[in-house]
């Protein structure tokens, strides 16, 4: 099972095109964060896997995340896979010996080509990032990227595989811009087109399987999962990006929790409940969460049951439906970028076919 656990709303920058600003913000805890990670470590014997959110995580100072390193010691530090969601702005010497000493992944936002960064944050911060992309690799910390894709960069996958394979990221994801947060005062951050989006995707996998150099690019989210799907005939029950509402939850700096990743937390109607008020079994058992389960399966059996994909996507990112409902509705559509990914599809089933001839 896996969790995001959002530390803070608060944040060390304001990029154009966030989600997540909140009103009110609010910092986690320690009495929340030794009472979620207590909760969670409950919930079973098996791994788990945190990812530490935000907001910007490293605003929480050093002495907040030393306390996330004492409470999983006491609960059995071996059980706990901890990764950082981070712009890496902050990252200093004390947290990079905590990272390697902590074992911890990170992830980081890229949003390529550079000049692209910048212009969605501030000038230079690019420079900061990347810096510390770098020394947090040559210290041999795992990086993931991610690539936020927009109405700037939707023309230029190529120059972002090659960016990546420069600095030796063997894996990085992809995410379309959704019209939340700091976004609805962009539209001209959107992606409208579905064509637009599928030939990015189609242009990056041309990329990904044409390249032979090594270190070769491993992962990259979410065309791995689809390649895995279109190779079986079918979505996987444990790969997550479409399946992530029955395998992940997220849990907020009051301890409200979400279904499904850390996006959920701006969204109206998806808190599921709090952990001051119940036991995080109770939560995860709730008629709320069923009927949220219930909800999303049920446009998906309406809205995709005649598609010939169906069985690779399982109706998309469940995350993409929810933006689409007004307040207080039931959702009545599914993912809108399903057009973009008929071409992806039929590439990849197309490349499969090669393969095996």
């Amino acid at each position: 099972m896996e969790f995001a656990i959002r530390v803070t709303d608060h944040c060390n920058l304001n990029c154009q095109y966030c989600y997540a600003r909140v009103a009110k913000p609010k910092n986690m805890s320690v009495e929340t964060l030794d009472r979620a990670l207590t909760e969670v470590a409950g919930l079973s014997e098996e791994p788990v896997t945190i990812s530490w959110t935000g907001g910007e995580p490293l605003t929480m100072g050093h002495e907040f995340f030393e306390s996330i390193a004492r409470i999983q010691s006491r609960l059995g530090s071996n059980r706990f896979t901890n990764i950082l969601q981070s712009n890496l702005i902050l990252l200093d010497a004390h947290y990079m010996r905590f990272l390697i000493e902590q074992g911890f992944q990170v992830r980081t936002s890229l949003d390529l080509p550079p000049e692209n960064h910048d212009a969605l944050r501030r000038a230079g911060d690019f420079a900061r990032a990347l810096c510390s992309v770098v020394a947090l690799k040559s210290a041999g910390v795992p990086v993931n990227v991610n690539t936020v894709v927009t109405g700037r960069n939707i023309d230029r996958p190529e120059e972002i595989f090659a960016f990546l394979k420069s600095i030796g990221i063997t894996s990085f994801s992809v995410s379309r811009l959704v019209e939340q947060g700091n976004a609805t005062n962009h539209p001209e951050f959107a992606v409208y087109d579905n064509a637009a989006f599928g030939q990015f995707l189609v242009k990056l996998f041309d990329c990904w399987i044409a390249d032979k150099e090594k270190p070769l690019i491993e992962r990259i989210t979410p065309l791995d999962k689809l390649l895995a799907a279109c190779r079986r005939g079918s979505r996987d029950e444990k790969a997550k990006c479409f399946h992530c509402q029955s395998q992940m939850f997220a849990i907020g700096p009051d301890g409200a929790v979400f279904p499904s990743c850390n996006k959920f937390f701006a969204l109206i109607d998806t808190c599921l409940g709090n952990i001051y008020e119940t036991s995080l079994r109770s939560v995860i058992d709730s008629e709320a969460r069923r009927k949220f389960l219930v909800a999303t399966s049920d446009v998906s059996n309406r809205v995709c049951g005649e598609c010939e994909y169906v069985d690779y996507c399982e109706g998309g990112c469940y995350y993409i439906a929810h933006t689409a409902r007004v307040k207080g509705e039931d959702m009545h559509t599914r993912e809108r970028f399903c057009k973009g990914y008929y071409l992806v599809f039929e590439r990849i089933l197309r490349h499969l076919k090669e393969a095996r001839s």
